[in-house]
């Protein structure tokens, strides 16, 4: 006698398909019903726990256990580079993803601000923040190793150059500019004069005659770093400030009141239209130098890059959600930016709205693999350093309003 014909695994379209129109039928119909309904309680699993994740205690003013954790691994991975000379930032599966050399001075410059934000919330931690501080100065300007003595480090700093990469003279000035704030020494003037005066000269020549294009976001970071050397050295560049604030409103502002992300003056251009990574980094590097414009740019941003699932929140880089990788933001999920959402992250809690920073908090919380090390650090193994560094910034910044 013949064996029976197998019996065939039953599909959705088997109970339903028959009786929907054909136009409303999709491909996800037809794959086996076993598997489509372990798929929907997965799902449902991951946002049931997604809803224990709460970002209240980071509105609080308390510093939550995790918080500590990160400083701790933080702490590690700076004072290890400063032994080394060179901190190992590169962990986790970041380590699948290349090196970018702009890594190394935004690990710098964002642990610079989670220092800055927990000195002035807690005064008691200024000392350690100091010390911290200065080791992420030197480690963002190259000193070298043998240059200790005070005297000896006025003079290298007044002798380096600060003319030749705008966008790391960037991220130098908001590192020395923040250290000048928390410890209130003239230690690292000279840089700080150095950086605010190159910066300045770069983006005259960008909003006038300079033909190159240039990227806002980069220039958020570089009037950050004016702002903070004008605090503290008792300059006044409001006047440049406020011509770049009206020159991008008038110019690079696209239909959504989105800031274009990559513009060219001497004609006029949008080389790259808004990307929600840039959008996001805009409105936290702005939120002091130029409040009123941040605020704009981050309502703006929620509108047209936010999105919501159930319990979660992420930031699409583009308006379209189909792409699968940017070369400035690196890998894209259907669209959505795990940059941008780390960056909205920050922005979110600077912009005092704890909702959306809670439901973007979920995705790093639920799908960025936090895991403890040997010392008790904590660090999220889908990031690296970098990416602990900006995720933390997000958890002790204070909100501006």
């Amino acid at each position: 006698m013949a064996d029976p014909a197998p019996r065939p695994r039953r599909r959705f379209a088997d109970l339903a398909g028959f009786y929907l129109p054909r136009r409303l039928r999709r491909w996800w119909l037809y794959l086996p019903l076993d598997a489509l309904l372990l798929a929907a309680a997965l799902f449902v699993a991951v946002a049931l726990y997604a809803c224990s994740v709460s970002g209240a205690p980071y509105f609080a003013g308390s510093v939550p256990e995790d918080v500590e954790a990160q400083f701790a691994h933080l702490g590690g991975v700076l004072e290890r580079g400063a032994a080394t000379g060179q901190p190992d930032i590169v962990a986790g599966y970041s380590k699948l993803c290349g090196y970018s050399t702009e890594w190394r001075p935004i690990f710098f410059m964002f642990y610079a601000m989670c220092l800055a934000e927990r000195a002035a919330a807690d005064p008691g931690f200024r000392p350690e923040a100091a010390r911290q501080l200065t080791l992420c100065a030197r480690g963002v300007l190259r000193v070298p190793e043998e240059v200790t003595e005070p005297g000896a480090l006025r003079a290298w700093l007044e002798a380096r150059k600060y003319d030749s990469a705008p966008i790391q003279t960037g991220y130098e000035g908001v590192v020395v500019g923040l250290r000048r704030q928390v410890t209130g020494d003239d230690l690292f003037d000279p840089a700080l004069a150095g950086v605010a005066a190159a910066l300045e000269a770069w983006i005259e020549r960008s909003l006038g005659a300079e033909p190159e294009s240039f990227w806002t976001s980069d220039h958020a970071c570089q009037l950050h770093a004016i702002w903070l050397a004008d605090r503290a050295l008792g300059t006044d560049r409001g006047p440049l400030l406020a011509r770049w604030e009206a020159a991008m409103r008038a110019r690079f502002l696209d239909p959504d009141g989105l800031l274009c992300s990559e513009v060219a003056t001497n004609p006029d251009r949008v080389v790259t239209s808004p990307c929600g990574s840039s959008l996001a980094w805009t409105a936290v590097l702005l939120v002091d130098a130029l409040p009123t414009l941040a605020r704009e740019q981050y309502e703006a941003f929620c509108r047209h890059r936010e999105r919501r699932l159930l319990s979660f929140g992420a930031a699409q880089e583009h308006a379209s959600s189909f792409e699968f990788g940017d070369t400035n933001s690196g890998p894209l999920v259907f669209g959505f930016s795990p940059a941008a959402t780390g960056f909205a992250l920050g922005a979110h809690k600077l912009h005092g709205d704890q909702d959306r920073f809670t439901r973007a908090l979920r995705v790093f919380e639920v799908f960025g693999q936090p895991r403890r090390d040997d010392a008790g650090g904590l660090r999220y193994h889908l990031a690296n350093a970098m990416g602990d560094a900006i995720l933390l910034h997000a958890k002790v910044a204070s909100p501006r309003r």
